[in-house]
């Protein structure tokens, strides 16, 4: 548990049964009587929905411990997307909302890091930039 004042984009926060990505924190200090509120726009990551939240920043808030592993997509059909293991050549199918944004610009054999919750993927780390062939 971590202090609400020490939250940080792209930590992920289990609330009301679901997985939040952080997306934006604010840090708004009181006035007076005014305590100060962290403000934190959060995405589902099931859904993809906006969420702000705001918390006391004494306030003890849950992290969720994701393990990340580097991926490399194979293809896609009409259920999702199928992504390998390259250590240990396991293969995973994804939901389409995992990819679907970024779907225009997959090439096959290409390496995406994928965040695991226990033994369920959650999230897709995006790169930055994509060299297109």
């Amino acid at each position: 548990m971590v202090r609400a004042s020490d939250l940080k984009a792209g930590m992920v926060l289990p609330l009301e049964k679901n997985l939040y990505k952080i997306f934006h924190v604010e840090y708004h200090m009181g006035g007076g009587k005014m305590g100060g509120l962290v403000h934190v726009k959060l995405k589902d990551l099931k859904s993809g929905l906006f969420v702000d939240r705001k918390f006391k920043p004494e306030e003890r808030v849950q992290i969720a411990d994701l393990d990340r592993k580097v991926m490399e997509y194979l293809y896609k059909n009409a259920d999702g997307y199928f992504m390998m293991d390259p250590e240990s050549y396991d293969q995973i199918q994804l939901d389409k909302h995992h990819l679907e944004p970024f779907d225009p610009f997959l090439q096959t054999n290409m390496k995406l890091t994928v965040e695991f919750l226990g033994e369920d993927p959650v999230h897709v780390v995006f790169p930055e930039w994509v060299e297109l062939r």
